[in-house]
């Protein structure tokens, strides 16, 4: 039925728009539609519908479909095709919305069309709903729809997406008519299920059929080709698109690429990226993804960044093949600048680009970045999941794959075959049989099937825990065996001594037509090792290159070596070591050495150890045979060589350990370790043993590590050969002691008293034994067995006093705080030999930085140490000084990070209660002028310019001691012989020119004079002391003063009489408050400019309300909290509010400085009175409260209370007591020291009512050039 006329302008125009995708154009006809009241016509209804559909509003597009009075089958086509072509971008919301639609299509007996089959089975093949695609079908075939090509053609592409192939294919058969889209739609089926005959298949009957052949076909043909038995029809393909012309083709171009890349074949496949005129990402990135497969990691990471240059932007595929080539060859560094790349791409939310994130981390050796990723995702997927736990594994870190692992079940999500892969792999290092067994059961209940990874996971994992039976009970039911599978079986019997099982295994092997490869030889020459087949072995050594064309590698140089060894055929051993054409290092010489200490071939022997020395051998098992092998010829001067040579190359012994499983428990020991609970009676048991050997005549071999021994030394060799061997039998003591507690123990030698035993027996139990240590017998094959300690996660909190240290910081050469605890942390096991002094290799992390002198009470550091055996926090003490104190230390999160993870610190300033006294401890020039006035200042004789110290008149006004200014200066010269008349008296001459007369007037009326000839005296007798120094008023008194009167009047009260009260303390937290909030602290930053953004910092509190008093001096507990801080910070805070609070400053110079573009200089209080009181983790406590331990110092208050008054609170009153470091800084706290102390304001009406200040500030004046350079140096 035709448009009507009168709509027919409307209905192009609408046309036109949709064509163009011109959405406001759009809209304003459809304004113009209903204003014209045409809309009731059903060809513009239907257009306004598509065009919102094809414009992508598809809300708009479904109003204006619901408002259609009379809907025919293509309003409901328009509304479906518009949300199944919208269905890989929206998601399967759209796609479900369609088959919906369809239903109520169906339910208002609207009969479907082909283009109605098109949309739905397009929506259907987006769900990979195979079962809503057959019901489609059925419709399809019963309203005879089914005969139409795009019908035909979208329902192949259902099955297809489906993986139903066979389906697809009987659909794609009886199609009546076939287009590119339908040949096309087959061939990408087969690809996708690497189906690549079936899908080459279809290509030729396409070319039968009809030679044109368009760029579709193509693609999806060279999509299936992904192995190299495929790439010569590659070829074939690649010269059917240049004779067509579709080479120029990009997407052809592209498939070519990726073709060749996977099929291993990158000469080709650069030649053709290369001749590729116009590359795309997708063209990059095929050929980055090419080499990053084949292994070739460095050219991928080169052409990524060829890729850069030529500014095309990757695609999140090209990052995936970057990060996996970065993977590959460990390139962290090149990871991490992938990363900071990808995040500032913003491809940082999708979950493949984080999954190859994880993996690269992992794989990097940088398990704690990967974990980050891993728990940044809220919901990752089992891929990611895989990754991590393979990750854990690949770095040795298997208990914490195993807790991931039971944190992947307890979310029930289920594994694949390389998730069990991998779960098995770490119980396997653990040697954990129990575990195992029970992941292999979880494997049945899985349904995951027994082949080749999680067979030759399972097979390997038996052999290494001596379960042999179990293991080749899984290896024979394996349906299919590879080399992997054969090569865990082979090893597995000839580590556990049954050589002969392992040859006949590989005979087996080679009858069913698998070819060995060089583990396979490795594990072969180490069962004829064992066995002691010489000639054996000589012939499989010749078989592996001979018949297999395998280049030997070192592992068979040393078997060789070792199978010559054994057999004591050393000279022989020694010709082929020379022999070797692999460069062999340090391996070789060091099995022929320990087999010449066996064989007593001292000769051969020190020829061999001398040949490590020369080369360099860092193992001191080395350094301990050949020491052992002079010592038993007498060469006294070499065993001194090579002890010198062992300290001088920093050569240590790690200590050798045992660990036996008893009872589902694995007790470990450790040489010199006294921490296991039941040590004594093991020791005890141990004492048992020998005796009894002893009884019964047995005569061991003499040690040659010890030397040899005179006649009267043999008596102990038995003794020493026990302590030798001490690591083999301490594990076997202890079980028969749990298996026989009541047994009768002969007395032994007096022992340390052991903790309380277990309560718990255990059953009996078979018994499960493992030994390292580094001076056993060199074997090729044999594995060394781990430490079986747990490295954990912690944060440790301690204090320390800050006296003697460069702070707790990074700083080499110097004394840190940071670098003490670091070392001892090693000294008590739980940092290894070989992360001593590389702490990131440990994850270390500090909360708070202190300096020089700074003291710390609730300091917290973390990182991955060794918390086991019990009693960590004991052995840091014991290795510590006293001013260290560790009080105890905290599990927690992988990903934590004491820095990263503090949210605020609180730091305390003790800041003595005379500080805050306006008249104590001022400058001289203050003190002279405010003589005779009315208010006279106080004059503190206990702290003078220089810092001499006399006792006894701290506080006490000039005219409570009845002296003049001259009598100050008698007393200051004769304190210590000072000589300060160049300066002071000058000083006073120039004071007291006009007021001389009145002066001395006010002396000779109030018999001042008197009382200064005296005390002139006292001061002459005292200096004829040896002691002048100190004591000077304590043995003598103040003529006037011992009678309590001066001159017939009532003596004035003694001392200050300030006190730190309520008034003065609202007054000190009110000017404390104006830091409180966010501000710029440039003012009070060294080398920080305003426009830094370190210059802001947010205080969240500050407060002065405490007093308290230590060694008789009183103190005021000033307390900051926020966020971070550099100290001096601190301090200058401290520093300005002492001033302000001594009236040398108004109250509105805080805010002045805290302007942004002020500058000023604001006094520094002294480093001594502060410390770090206590570090804050509340977010993290707050988001972990279900699962760890909450970080604070609950639970230490006491012991940290208890630090504080005897470190730090008492080094910081009896610095005060000898040194007057405040009291000196005090006298500094002037006008002209710090001029900008009048910055901008006028005094404000406190200090307004001081006249003395104002006198000072005068007298300052008219001084300041004379006394300049005296000022600087008591400032200093």
């Amino acid at each position: 039925m035709p448009v009507p006329p009168g709509n027919r302008s409307l209905f192009e125009e609408l046309v036109k728009y949709t064509q163009q995708r011109n959405f406001s154009r759009g809209r304003a006809l459809h304004a113009q539609i209903i204003k014209t009241s045409k809309f009731s016509c059903v060809y513009l209804a239907n257009s306004l519908v598509n065009f919102y559909a094809k414009c992508g509003h598809l809300n708009k597009a479904k109003l204006v479909f619901e408002n259609i009075q009379n809907k025919d089958v293509v309003s409901w086509n328009c509304l479906i095709n518009g949300y199944s072509q919208q269905g890989s971008q929206q998601g399967s919301i759209a796609s479900s919305f369609v088959m919906e639609l369809f239903q109520c299509m169906r339910a208002e007996n609207i009969l479907p069309n082909a283009h109605t089959y098109s949309g739905v089975f397009t929506a259907a093949s987006n769900l990979q709903n195979a079962f809503a695609g057959q019901q489609v079908h059925a419709i399809a075939v019963k309203t005879s729809s089914f005969c139409d090509v795009f019908v035909g053609s979208s329902l192949v592409n259902v099955y297809c997406k489906a993986g139903l192939l066979e389906d697809a294919r009987k659909v794609f058969d009886r199609m009546p008519e076939k287009n590119s889209v339908s040949w096309a739609t087959m061939i990408s089926g087969y690809a996708t299920q690497r189906m690549a005959v079936e899908a080459l298949g279809i290509f030729e009957s396409i070319r039968k059929e009809d030679d044109s052949v368009n760029e579709f076909v193509l693609t999806s043909v060279l999509s299936g080709l992904v192995v190299p038995e495929f790439v010569d029809s590659g070829k074939q393909i690649h010269c059917l698109s240049v004779k067509n012309g579709l080479l120029e083709i990009v997407s052809v171009a592209n498939a070519l690429v990726t073709m060749y890349a996977k099929c291993g074949n990158l000469d080709d496949a650069l030649r053709t990226f290369e001749l590729s005129g116009d590359k795309n990402s997708i063209t990059w990135s095929a050929m980055i993804t090419g080499y990053a497969q084949s292994g070739d990691s460095h050219k991928a990471l080169k052409l990524f960044s060829n890729m850069h240059f030529n500014e095309i932007k990757p695609s999140e595929f090209t990052l995936v093949g970057v990060l996996n080539a970065c993977s590959d060859i460990a390139a962290l560094e090149g990871g991490k600048q992938v990363h900071n790349y990808l995040l500032k791409s913003g491809y940082d939310s999708q979950i493949y680009i984080l999954t190859a994130l994880v993996d690269m981390y992992a794989k990097c050796g940088s398990t704690v970045d990967a974990r980050k990723g891993f728990d940044h995702l809220q919901k990752a997927d089992i891929v990611l999941w895989t990754s991590m736990i393979g990750g854990y594994v690949q770095n040795g870190e298997n208990e914490e794959a195993l807790c991931l692992y039971g944190k992947m079940q307890g979310q029930g999500i289920f594994p694949n075959e390389l998730t069990m892969t991998g779960v098995i792999k770490a119980c396997s290092n653990l040697a954990a049989l129990e575990q195992g067994k029970q992941v292999h059961a979880r494997t049945i209940k899985y349904g995951l099937s027994q082949e080749v990874s999680i067979g030759s996971s399972l097979s390997t994992m038996y052999a290494k825990c001596g379960s042999l039976k179990d293991g080749n009970f899984v290896f024979r039911r394996m349906p299919l065996r590879d080399i992997m599978s054969w090569n865990a079986m082979i090893s597995g019997l000839a580590q556990n001594g049954y050589g002969k099982e392992a040859l006949e295994l590989f005979e087996e092997m080679l009858a069913e037509g698998t070819k060995p490869d060089y583990v396979t030889f490795v594990n072969i020459l180490s069962a004829c090792s064992h066995m002691g087949l010489v000639e054996r072995g000589q012939a499989y050594f010749k078989m592996m290159s001979n018949d297999f064309s395998i280049v030997p590698r070192v592992e068979h140089y040393a078997c060789m070596v070792d199978i010559l060894s054994r057999a004591g055929k050393l000279n022989e051993a020694k010709e082929f070591i020379e022999s070797a054409n692999d460069d062999h290092g340090m391996c070789l010489w060091r099995i022929l050495l320990s087999a010449c200490r066996n064989y007593h071939n001292y000769e051969l022997g020190a020829h061999a150890g001398e040949k490590l020395m020369e080369l360099g051998s860092q193992e001191s098992s080395a350094y301990v045979l050949l020491s052992g092998i002079y010592t038993a010829m007498g060469r006294l001067e070499d065993v001194e060589r090579v002890r010198r040579l062992m300290k001088l190359r920093g050569v240590s012994k790690e200590p050798g350990c045992s660990w036996i499983e008893l009872k589902s428990r694995v007790h470990v020991f450790v040489v010199g370790d006294q921490m296991h609970p039941q040590i004594g009676d093991t020791r005890a048991t141990i004492w048992r043993l020998s005796k009894q050997m002893k009884d019964e005549v047995y005569q061991p071999s003499p040690d040659l590590a010890s030397g040899t021994e005179r006649p009267e030394q043999q008596s102990d060799s038995f003794t020493k050969t026990v302590n030798g061997n001490l690591k083999q039998f301490v594990p076997l003591s202890y079980a028969l002691n749990m298996e026989n507690p009541d047994i009768n123990v002969p007395e032994s030698p007096p022992l340390p008293p052991p903790p309380p035993p277990q309560q718990e027996e255990p059953d009996h139990k078979r018994l499960k034994m493992s030994t390292t240590s580094d001076d056993d017998e060199a074997t090729t094959t044999t594995t060394t067995k781990k430490q079986r300690y747990k490295r954990r996660k912690i944060a440790i909190f301690f204090a320390y006093c800050g006296v003697g240290y460069q702070g707790m910081q990074k700083n080499p050469g110097a004394k840190t705080i940071e670098g003490e605890l670091e070392e001892v942390l090693f000294q008590s096991g739980a940092v290894p030999e070989q992360d001593r002094g590389v702490p990131k290799r440990y994850d270390w992390a500090r909360s708070a930085r202190t300096d020089k002198g700074v003291s710390a009470v609730g300091q917290v550091v973390s990182g991955r140490f060794y918390i086991d055996p019990p009693g960590l926090v004991e052995r840091l003490n014991s290795n510590l000084p006293a001013q260290i104190r560790v009080f105890g230390y905290r599990r927690v999160t992988g990903s934590f990070n004491a820095k990263k993870f503090c949210d605020r610190r609180r730091y305390v300033y003790l800041i003595p209660v005379f500080a805050l006294d306006s008249s104590s401890h001022r400058d001289r020039e203050s003190v002279l002028a405010s003589l005779g006035s009315g208010s006279e200042l106080v004059k503190c004789f206990e702290c003078s310019e220089r810092g001499r110290k006399v006792v006894g008149v701290m506080g006490k006004r000039t005219y409570q001691l009845g002296m003049s200014s001259y009598a100050e200066n008698a007393i200051l010269k004769s304190n210590g012989g000072v000589d300060n008349t160049n300066s002071e008296s000058i000083e006073e001459e120039k004071l007291n020119t006009d007021e001389s007369a009145n002066v001395n007037q006010d002396c000779v009326g109030n018999g001042v004079l008197e009382n200064v000839v005296e005390a002139e005296g006292i001061v002459q007798n005292e200096n004829t002391d040896s002691n002048s120094n100190v004591g000077l008023f304590n043995d003598s008194k103040v003529v006037g003063e011992e009678e309590g009167v001066n001159n017939g009047e009532e003596k004035p009260p003694m001392g200050s009489e300030f006190c730190y009260g309520e008034k003065e303390k609202e007054r000190f937290n009110r000017i404390l408050k104006h830091y409180v909030g966010s501000h710029n602290f440039h003012n009070f930053t060294t080398r920080t400019k305003a426009e830094d953004p370190a210059a802001r910092r947010y205080i969240i509190s500050f407060d002065a309300n405490t007093v308290f008093n230590v060694e008789g001096i009183e103190f005021v507990k000033c307390e900051v909290v926020g966020q971070s801080f550099m100290l001096h910070q601190i301090r200058k805070m401290i520093g300005l509010a002492v001033a302000v609070m001594r009236n040398c400053a108004s109250e509105s110079l805080i805010e002045t400085a805290l302007q942004k573009d002020v500058n000023i200089t604001v006094p520094t209080a002294p480093e001594v009175g502060l410390y770090l009181d206590e570090c804050l983790f509340t977010s993290y406590n707050q988001k972990w409260k279900d699962s760890h331990e909450e970080l604070s110092m609950k639970g230490y208050e006491k012991e940290a209370e208890n630090f504080k008054m005897k470190h730090i609170y008492s080094h910081i009153a009896s610095t005060e007591h000898k040194e007057g470091v405040v009291a000196l800084w005090l006298h500094s706290l002037n006008h002209r020291n710090y001029p900008d102390l009048s910055y901008g304001n006028k005094l404000d009406s406190s200090a307004a009512k001081n006249p003395e200040l104002c006198a000072a500030n005068n007298d300052d004046d008219t001084t300041a050039d004379n006394n300049s350079s005296e000022v600087t140096e008591m400032a200093e």
